[in-house]
C-alpha cells in the first residue's frame, strides 16, 4: 500500500522507492537514493490503514479501533498527563471513552512525527481539549519543544474509528490542507471526506 500511495505523488514506480530507518525505527524515504523528499507515516487498528504523506515536513499519524475492548481510564491514569486526566475525568462518564481516544490517537500522533515513538513519555507534554473543536499542545519543562511549530488534525473516519494527523512545521504561518483519499492498492485512489472533529486553531 506504501508504495503504490507514494507514486501517486511522484514519477516513481512501485517497485522503485527504498526506505532506511532512524535510530528508533522510523521509517522515511532513502533520499540517498535521488528519490522525491516525501515524508510519510503509517499507522494500522484492527480494520483500517492510514498512510499520511506531505513533503519535507516531519509528520505522524494514528488510527484507533474505537469499540475494541479494554480499559480507557486506568490507562489514562497511567500514561497521560495530570491536566489530561483531570479534564478527562470532568467529563461526564458516557462521553469519557471518546474523549481517550481524542487524547490517544493525538499523543501517538505526536511521538510518531517526532520519530522517537515511546521513548518520549507521554505525560512530558498534554494536549488541551477544552475549546470546541481546537486543539492544543503544551510541554513540561523537560520536553524541549515550541507549541507554535505544531498543528494537529482529529477525524472521525468512519463509524468506529479515530484519526489524528500531527505536523511539524517550522513555519507557522505556512497554509496546511489535509486532503483525504480511500485506497486499495492497485485498484482505487478516491477523494473522500471524513468528518474533521478537531484542529489546531489558525491565526
Amino acid at each position: 500500500m506504501l508504495r503504490t500511495v507514494l507514486s501517486q505523488y511522484a514519477n516513481v514506480k512501485p517497485n522503485d522507492w527504498m526506505f532506511t530507518k532512524n535510530q528508533y525505527g522510523k521509517p522515511s524515504v532513502a533520499k540517498e537514493h535521488g528519490l522525491p523528499h516525501l515524508q510519510f507515516n503509517i499507522s494500522h487498528t484492527d480494520k483500517l490503514i492510514v498512510c499520511a504523506v506531505l513533503m519535507d515536513n516531519e509528520i505522524g499519524v494514528d488510527v484507533e479501533y474505537t469499540l475494541r475492548p479494554g480499559e480507557t481510564i486506568a490507562v489514562a491514569d497511567r500514561f497521560f498527563s495530570k491536566k489530561e486526566v483531570g479534564d478527562l475525568m470532568m467529563l461526564p462518564e458516557e462521553d469519557q471513552r471518546s474523549r481517550f481516544f481524542d487524547y490517544w490517537t493525538l499523543k501517538e500522533a505526536y511521538i510518531k512525527a517526532c520519530g522517537m515513538g515511546l521513548t518520549i513519555p507521554l505525560n512530558d507534554f498534554s494536549f488541551d481539549l477544552q475549546k470546541q473543536s481546537t486543539i492544543s499542545i503544551s510541554f513540561s519543562e523537560q520536553r524541549k519543544d515550541d507549541p507554535e511549530f505544531w498543528k494537529f488534525w482529529l477525524f472521525q473516519s468512519g463509524r468506529a474509528h479515530k484519526t489524528a494527523v500531527g505536523l511539524k512545521c517550522m513555519d507557522s504561518q505556512l497554509p496546511i490542507e489535509v486532503i483525504q483519499y480511500k485506497t486499495v492498492p492497485l485498484k482505487e485512489f478516491n477523494q473522500v471526506d471524513y468528518p474533521l472533529l478537531r484542529q489546531t486553531e489558525l491565526v
